[in-house]
């Protein structure tokens, strides 16, 4: 082998060793912070079940819907504001490659989400925001049971202890709301290595608050069956649909 190339080599390698079996810390840190914020808002519904709860409300989930929520290291949501503010985040592979803030329409009986005056923020610096276009995204809300076992790597558990979420309700958008954060995607090395297929499930988001996570023992007593991600992906072309709250 020519000697030259060597080094080049031994960077590349160490580069996959450190994505494949390296903690991840910087997207799991940003997943967890929102996962466990339980701060109390104002009225307001999406779905069948209000998304927030009175002000005075104790340890109320932040009203957030998530693409993918079984994935490690990996985050695609959007945090609704009581005040119409809205989030955009995306990441993977230790890097959060999408910000942006604005604010949203939600009309349940139309299936709409409407996005507007969005700025696109450098999650890592101050450099002035860039506006993004307004956007309206259609939507379905799908009633069932979705339950997924959840990613868990470098932590095994016995396999009854495996954590299984499960899932009542969900929002299958015609196109990713998230879609602006496609050009800076092809940049992440979770996208250029993976060999996941993110077109679609990109597209179905799961509601927060709705989450219950249980062991694979409990599922196994439950009857429930575990949706590998095709499932998940095919289970929406025949739903128990609904576009307005209840």
């Amino acid at each position: 082998m020519n000697a030259k190339l060597i080094p080049g080599l031994v960077v590349l390698v160490a580069i996959c060793l450190g994505y494949t079996f390296g903690y991840h810390r910087g997207v799991q840190n940003e997943r967890h912070a929102w996962e466990s914020n339980r701060e109390g808002t104002a009225t307001g519904r999406i779905g069948s079940t209000p998304i927030h709860q009175e002000k005075n409300a104790q340890k109320t989930r932040s009203p957030l819907i998530s693409a993918n929520p079984d994935y490690y290291d990996y985050i695609h949501h959007l945090q609704f504001g009581s005040d119409g503010d809205v989030k955009l985040t995306a990441g993977a592979g230790q890097v959060i490659h999408f910000s942006a803030q604005g604010k949203y329409r939600l009309d349940l009986s139309n299936g709409t989400l409407e996005l507007f005056g969005l700025r696109q923020m450098n999650p890592y610096g101050n450099e002035v925001p860039r506006s993004l276009p307004n956007r309206t995204n259609q939507f379905t809300i799908e009633a069932g049971v979705f339950a997924m076992l959840q990613e868990t790597p470098f932590r095994p558990q016995p396999p009854d202890k495996e954590p299984v979420i499960v899932f009542t309700e969900r929002y299958v958008f015609e196109t990713d709301p998230l879609a602006f954060a496609q050009e800076s995607a092809k940049s992440n090395l979770y996208y250029i290595i993976e060999t996941r297929d993110l077109k679609v499930s990109e597209c179905i988001y799961y509601r927060s608050d709705l989450r219950e996570q249980i062991t694979m023992a409990d599922a196994k007593r439950k009857g429930l069956h575990l949706l590998s991600k095709a499932e998940q992906i095919a289970a929406s072309a025949t739903p128990n649909t609904n576009n307005s709250s209840k």
